[in-house]
């Protein structure tokens, strides 16, 4: 399985995932098939992002969704400022 995030952030291109490592998925057991990776956002934005899971566009239905510009929809996390 290939696990890819597309996205602002990546200029559309997608960026290979992760996976925990075995260690990491002993101590906690919640985050074993899990994929991840590290992005940093800078703040007072709103990034729109989506998964490819060997090469086909995933949606998170757990995660904030909306329309963009193009009637496509895709996730999005809005990074805030500091109050």
């Amino acid at each position: 399985m290939i696990a890819q995030i597309v996205g602002d952030f990546t200029d559309w291109v997608p960026f290979t995932m992760h996976m925990h490592s075995v260690q990491d998925m002993k101590n906690e057991p919640s985050k074993y098939g899990e994929f991840f990776v590290v992005v940093k956002l800078a703040k007072g934005f709103r990034y729109r992002y989506l998964f490819e899971i060997d090469l086909t566009e995933i949606v998170d239905q757990n995660s904030p969704k909306d329309v963009n510009k193009q009637g496509k929809l895709t996730n999005y996390v809005e990074v805030k400022t500091a109050d």
